[in-house]
């Protein structure tokens, strides 16, 4: 049945966080959308699944809801596009050709805070890729910037970013290490340094994880491993359930401590998608399925990681020069956060080796849930789910372990 065809409204942010979330960019849109709406306010549909997320050219095909709608374009399904500002929608020529023409071909209409952009007007229509090459112009000519600055900078043997903690008036890393000198652990260091009132340099209270990082640079305990997916875990499925959208259900431990504690994997993806489907699964009900699964095959008894790969290596330098250079000021926080994002998607799909020696059955019932987790990751990359959070299939790592058992 073809779905009855209604005016949308598409809103986005390059970056968002946890401590600037966007909310006030994100309700003078909605307001400006509808205004701009008029007659088509009441039946008017918010699109904003993209919160976040670049536009460029490069990174479209991070932009879900963006596809999804010139898709409903494309079948006839929406009457009318508003945005708040062009820009919205034309930051990429290539792209903004792609939605012209979509709006040309099913009659839709386009209005943003700009003007109306009629379907098949070509006065509208050159006004449309006009500023779409000046957005992407614009974008392109600030990173030539950015990048020029960084190599200057480098080349002087400037530091980049912010100064450590303790070169600021009022600030003591002398202090932070005799505190954890007298505490011993990074957790209690915190706590004594919030119950003293010692300050941060940014006002909030102190943690463990900032701490550390005065300690490691003061070489006083050693720096964590290489970042990544951690090597253990308490759930048993931790990092192995992809959903149908393509995102790894998260963990989490609800319930008293006893009987009733249990343990859900949910997907981070349900929240902002309506149409996802299933949002979790509780892991007893996947266990009868992972267990058939690895029992239709030989299993090795002992697994172990190779070394960290070099293209793990290179992603971490390329990661920290990312961070040096959002802390010079020579990125703006949209480029950096989007270039975070790629390096930590690409370095939490790198999976290092396994080697792999003899063969055992699987103590379900007596192995801790983080042992049992490491075994069954070495064993499988993912266990995909589908929309109904029903495991479907797994993935196995080494082909020569897909024997069948023979009696």
């Amino acid at each position: 049945m073809k779905q009855t065809a209604r005016p949308v409204a598409y809103i986005r942010r390059s970056a968002r966080s946890r401590s600037d979330p966007g909310d006030l960019s994100r309700e003078f849109q909605v307001d400006k959308v509808r205004s701009l709406a008029g007659s088509d306010g009441p039946t008017l549909a918010i699109v904003d699944q993209d919160w976040g997320r670049s536009a460029a050219t490069e990174k479209t095909d991070q932009r879900l809801a963006f596809l999804a709608l010139l898709e409903s374009v494309e079948r006839g399904e929406v009457t009318a596009i508003y945005a708040y500002a062009t820009d919205r929608l034309a930051r990429s020529v290539e792209w903004a050709a792609r939605l012209l023409n979509a709006c040309r071909r099913a009659g839709t209409l386009i209005v943003t805070s700009e003007g109306r952009f009629e379907p098949d007007n070509d006065m509208t229509d050159q006004l449309f890729y006009f500023q779409a090459m000046q957005n992407e112009g614009y974008s392109r000519q600030s990173k030539r910037k950015r990048d020029a600055t960084v190599e200057r900078l480098r080349a002087r043997g400037d530091k980049m970013g912010p100064p450590f903690y303790g070169a600021l008036p009022g600030e003591s890393a002398e202090l932070v290490a005799a505190t954890f000198e007298e505490a011993g652990s990074t957790h209690r260091t915190a706590r004594l340094l919030n119950e003293r009132h010692v300050p941060t340099r940014r006002g909030g209270p102190w943690t463990h994880g900032s701490v550390r990082q005065i300690l490691v640079r003061q070489g006083r305990i050693p720096k964590l491993g290489v970042r990544g997916a951690k090597p253990r875990a308490d759930h048993r499925l931790y990092r192995l359930l992809r959903c149908h959208c393509g995102r790894i259900l998260s963990g989490v431990e609800t319930g008293r401590v006893g009987r009733n504690r249990r343990t859900i994997y949910r997907c981070v993806n349900s929240t902002a998608d309506p149409t996802h489907g299933t949002k979790s699964v509780v892991e007893a009900k996947l266990m009868p399925w992972v267990m058939a699964e690895a029992e239709r095959y030989t299993l090795p008894a002992q697994a172990e990681r190779a070394a960290t790969s070099t293209k793990r290596m290179e992603l971490d330098a390329r990661r920290a020069r990312v961070v040096d250079m959002y802390e010079g000021g020579t990125i703006q926080r949209d480029d950096y956060l989007s270039r975070i994002a790629a390096i930590d998607a690409q370095l939490d799909a790198l999976e290092d080796e396994t080697v792999v020696e003899d063969v055992g059955p699987i103590d379900w019932e007596n192995t801790p849930p983080a042992e049992l987790n490491a075994l069954l990751r070495a064993y499988w990359r993912e266990v995909r789910l589908d929309a109904s959070m029903r495991p479907v299939e797994a993935d196995w790592r080494i082909a020569r372990m897909r024997q069948e058992v023979v009696a």
